[in-house]
């Protein structure tokens, strides 16, 4: 028996809308289309504290692997593999295996970069060559605090039993992925002109999460004033989309998320190699904007009863809540790559680098 060590988690109402409305309504669609596959898998690469609750109220909340394991009814998720480091892992594998004792649950402890193949190679372990989970529907969920998630970590999941020895089935679809794309921790660690550049620990931790230096052009136009504004991150947006599809993925959306201020908060990155699941996650999109009338009405109750406010601005709420495009929007048109000569046609120059 583990010595449970309740391990605590508050989290503001926008990282409840993303993991709760978001995830909580693509699950079952993704169920329900998969329904014709043996094996159907969750892998959460960040899978969170045994007690999760809303900021400022209180009120417990389902974590992303919760959310997955009530997902669907007739059809659900039969194998999870989550990833968590090793202070939290016991504990929440003893809690959700108590709580899910029919459920295949497996929690990896230690950092999902480092420790991805060893949960893949578990699920390999539950079939033999020509059957078994690895073959199955699956869906990742990637939701780091900052910058945490590597690249290589992504390759992975993307090439997960796309080219098997000879003798063994391949998978017939790629790992599905929803990303949390963290641009305002990107935004903070690349300060802008005026001030001191990024340092080369900042760098290298952004040449991992992109698997490459390209951003670094990007970095260059924003600080030599080329591009500027909130506009500017969707290059580094379009640019991660880009390296998804060159692992082969055939289409590819985000969720852009703002605050009640109207600045980004994050993005969340979709990839799939099935058109449905493109289609599914739109309407997906749709019905969770629903939620935000609702969310106004709570906060407004809130204020009533004297509580303290959830959101930064009660006015800038009701804006969103009344134009929820405005708050978030789905962007799926076809990323473009980011070319320095049309912000600087008389030159470019080379991208910044740093001593090894």
């Amino acid at each position: 028996m583990v010595e449970q060590v309740e391990n605590v988690r508050e989290w503001g109402p926008w990282s409840v809308w993303k993991t709760e409305i978001v995830l909580g309504a693509y699950a079952p669609q993704f169920l329900r289309a998969a329904t014709g596959s043996r094996d159907r898998i969750f892998i959460d690469c960040f899978a969170g504290s045994t007690r999760n609750l809303e900021r400022g109220t209180g009120r417990p909340i389902r974590s992303s692997p919760q959310v997955a394991l009530q997902a669907g009814d007739r059809s659900t998720f039969t194998h999870l593999v989550l990833f968590e480091l090793p202070e939290k892992a016991a504990a929440l594998q003893e809690t959700l295996c108590s709580r899910y004792p029919s459920r295949r649950i497996r929690v990896v402890p230690g950092d999902c970069n480092l420790n991805i193949a060893e949960g893949l190679a578990w699920l390999r372990r539950q079939g033999g060559p020509r059957y078994g989970p690895h073959l199955g529907a699956a869906l990742a969920y990637l939701d780091p605090n900052a910058l945490e998630l590597r690249w290589s970590t992504v390759q992975a999941l993307a090439s997960w039993c796309m080219n098997p020895p000879e003798g063994e089935y391949r998978r017939r679809n790629r790992v599905e992925l929803l990303i949390l794309f963290p641009t305002g921790p990107l935004r903070r660690k690349l300060p802008q002109a005026g001030k001191d550049i990024a340092s080369d620990e900042h760098q290298l931790e952004i040449d991992q999460l992109f698997g490459n230096c390209d951003w670094r052009e990007i970095y260059r136009a924003q600080r030599d004033r080329w591009i500027g504004g909130e506009a500017s991150w969707m290059h580094y947006v379009n640019l991660y989309r880009l390296g998804l599809s060159r692992l082969g993925y055939s289409y590819t959306s985000a969720i852009e998320v703002r605050n009640t201020k109207q600045v980004v908060q994050y993005h969340l990155i979709f990839a799939t190699s099935n058109q449905a699941g493109l289609r599914i996650m739109n309407g997906v999109l749709q019905k969770a904007r629903e939620i935000l009338p609702r969310m106004l009405a709570a906060e407004q109750r809130r204020l009533r009863q004297g509580e303290p406010p959830l959101f930064e601005d009660l006015e800038e709420l009701r804006l969103i809540a009344t134009d929820p495009d405005e708050w978030a929007s789905f962007i799926d048109q076809t990323p473009t790559p980011f070319v320095c000569e049309s912000y600087r046609p008389a030159f470019c120059y080379e991208p910044l680098r740093f001593d090894m």
